[in-house]
């Protein structure tokens, strides 16, 4: 009401002149609001004057109206109440009951409009009608004007005892303006509030309202985005003061914020070294705000849980889930005891609820545990009560993607695998449990399974003969998503097209290979080139399927058989579906014909890089297992003339293949290692 009709085209003229003097510092903030405070009050006098021109009574007969108003509310209340009004009565003392506020409040306007010098008027009957009206502002949520009113009572009578009750509603009143206007209003509105807690802070800084004040003023500063102010705020409150704890929490939550988006918009560019060195000590930092705020506070508020669910989203980016878990299950206090009883500290200012995110760090944590059965009851509680099987799925669903979506921006940060395994774990249980459950699940959405798995899987996949559980796991979900499609296919050939059916039999095959399942691999790769022989993709996986086999073979000791599957990874073989070999072109190509058809195509530069490598690795391994050495020079010899010919080798990743590569074979002849680079030397 007042903020609409007090300052017409006026206020913000006001605020911005004292906003420029404030920042540029030409007057102290105290200074300058002193005066504008006044003015506000005047204009405020002026506004019931014309509201309240009915009421032709002076100051202190009009206050006595108001009181006698407010008593009279109150007797006809306690008669109510109490059971002694008549029947007949009872009616008009309600009346009296529910219209005395507005009464009583509006008498004690026209009290105001009329007070031409509140020092020289009595002070009791000043600070009386003040500070009711500012009371029955802020309960009307006229914040504005209960802002003018208990910021002048405070200021002018400093000494009088609802001093420093009418500042802590005025404090609370600029907050409330503060949240309502827009956000490039905020930055005006701030400097004004902020000299008014300073104000508190200073003038009650013994009193609960005063130490109150100084969170506050931090909060302000941090708003503004002066952190340096805000910190400058803490180190003047004692180090075992609960204000000053979480003034810092909300300082490390802050800066944590800032890394947060920072590394977003980076993206890849951003540099894995200074990532993990910048979310280390942010992790120290918040640990040990929050530490110290929870050992200092009665009961959790919103700025705590906030900071130890940030903390518990680190512990499971990085694996830790002890440690998250601790923050997550601490009985009464833990961030799921807090939502579970939707505790009012996981409620934020503006309404904002953080139980939601709690269910899910929950989750993430006990999928990397492997509590499953945890991590389902946590699921149920993100999707709420009643549910359709079809609505869990979707959820389920959008979870996993925004999990493979945080992986992927750890990998961006230059996280390892073995810093991420619990989240990788945890998002293959979490796939696992979607693939059960979700029988009727559509192409896009099996496809994204699968693929998803595959990629985990290759992210583990250590290039070894046998494969860590973890990796197997996630190999084994691909394949059995792959296999779902393919019959699923079977039975309608519409579920999903000819061209994208290639690439899931491809992706097949080459699970089943780093599985070890190598004849299983053949069976849907041969059906592919039997229907797309030049398809490259398909043509590469054959080879790697046989060079593979070849690797276990030679691994369980089986040399004359492994030399045969490293010769069909060099020369290729001609399998069909009905498991014959065929006369005429090789069905797979192998490294040699590979190599020799990508060469000449600048788009498969790529394809041609991998075929020429793994055709001198396989073809060293062949010298090696048949023990001819002459053949093994030949391989060295080979790499020497290809790096003198092309020193880049394609790239710097393929020149230190090759020169790894290179390394080996050198020391498998007795000969020093001496990298390629010594060759020109």
């Amino acid at each position: 009401m007042f903020s609409q009709q007090v300052f017409p085209g006026r206020q913000k003229s006001i605020i911005l002149f004292y906003y420029v003097l404030f920042a540029v510092g030409l007057i102290l903030p105290q200074v300058g609001y002193s005066q504008s405070y006044k003015i506000e009050f005047k204009s405020l006098q002026n506004h019931f004057k014309s509201l309240h021109q009915d009421v032709e009574l002076d100051f202190e007969k009009a206050a006595e109206r108001a009181d006698q108003a407010l008593q009279e509310g109150q007797e006809a209340d306690a008669m109510i109440r109490l059971k002694v009004a008549k029947a007949n009565e009872i009616d008009k003392l309600r009346k009296v009951a529910s219209e005395s506020g507005s009464v009583s409040r509006k008498f004690y306007q026209a009290a105001i409009a009329n007070l031409n010098n509140p020092k020289q008027a009595n002070e009791e009957l000043v600070c009386t009608a003040l500070y009711r009206l500012t009371i029955y502002a802020y309960k009307a949520k006229d914040f504005r004007e209960a802002q003018v009113l208990g910021e002048y009572l405070s200021r002018e009578f400093p000494e009088h005892p609802y001093s420093i009750q009418s500042a802590r509603a005025t404090m609370y009143a600029y907050f409330q303006v503060f949240n309502q206007v827009q956000d490039d209003e905020k930055k005006e509105v701030a400097p004004m509030m902020a000299s008014f807690i300073e104000y508190i802070g200073t003038r009650w800084s013994d009193t609960d309202l005063g130490k109150e004040a100084w969170t506050r003023l931090a909060d302000v500063a941090l708003v503004l985005g002066d952190r340096q102010q805000a910190r400058d705020i803490a180190q003047k409150l004692p180090k075992d003061s609960l204000r000053r704890a979480e003034i810092l929490t909300k300082l490390a939550l802050a800066d944590y914020a800032d890394f947060i988006k920072a590394q977003r918009d980076a993206g890849e560019n951003a540099d894995p070294a200074s990532s993990q060195a910048q979310r280390t000590q942010l992790k120290e930092s918040l640990s040990e705000a929050a530490i110290a705020f929870r050992r200092l506070a009665a009961q959790p508020t919103y700025t705590l849980v906030s900071a130890e669910l940030a903390l518990a989203q680190i512990y499971n980016q990085e694996g830790q889930f002890d440690f998250a878990e601790r923050l997550i299950e601490t009985p009464q206090k833990g961030l799921l005891p807090l939502a579970r009883a939707n505790h009012p500290a996981i409620k934020g200012p503006t309404n904002r609820t953080l139980q939601q995110e709690i269910y899910k760090v929950s989750m993430e944590m006990y999928l990397g545990t492997e509590q499953y059965e945890k991590a389902k009851e946590m699921l149920e509680l993100l999707a709420g009560e009643n549910q359709t099987p079809e609505a869990m799925i979707a959820m389920q669903l959008s979870l996993a993607k925004q999990m493979s979506d945080k992986l992927e921006e750890l990998r961006d940060q230059g996280a390892t695998p073995d810093s991420m395994k619990g989240t990788l774990n945890g998002l293959t249980a979490l796939l696992s449990q979607i693939a059960e459950q979700g029988k009727d699940l559509k192409f896009g959405s099996l496809s994204w399974i699968g693929t998803t798995s595959q990629r985990i899987a290759k992210e583990r996949d250590a290039d070894g003969v046998l494969l860590e559980e973890g990796t197997a796991k996630a190999y084994q979900l691909a394949a059995t998503i792959y296999e779902t499609i393919l019959s699923k296919t079977e039975a309608d050939p519409n579920f999903t097209t000819e061209r994208y059916l290639a690439g899931i039999q491809i992706r097949l095959a080459q699970t089943y290979q780093r599985l070890g399942k190598f004849e299983e691999a053949l069976s849907p790769l041969i059906l592919v080139l039997e229907a797309y022989p030049q398809n490259l993709e398909a043509q590469q996986t054959g080879a790697e399927i046989y060079q593979d086999w070849a690797r276990r073979l030679q691994s369980d000791n089986e040399i004359r058989v492994a030399i045969q599957r490293y010769e069909q990874a060099v020369e290729g073989s001609s399998p069909t579906s009905k498991g014959l070999e065929t006369s005429g072109e090789k069905l797979i190509w192998g490294w040699s014909t590979l190599t020799s058809r990508a060469r000449t195509n600048s788009k498969f530069q790529e394809v041609f890089s991998e075929a020429r490598y793994q055709l001198l690795y396989c073809q060293y391994r062949i010298a090696l297992l048949r023990e001819q050495p002459e053949n093994v020079q030949k391989i060295a010899d080979t790499i020497e003339n290809l790096y003198r010919r092309e020193p880049t080798l394609g790239g710097e990743v393929w020149l230190q293949r090759y020169d790894r590569l290179y390394q080996t074979v050198r020391k498998s002849l007795r000969l020093d290692p001496q990298p390629l680079a010594a060759i020109n030397q």
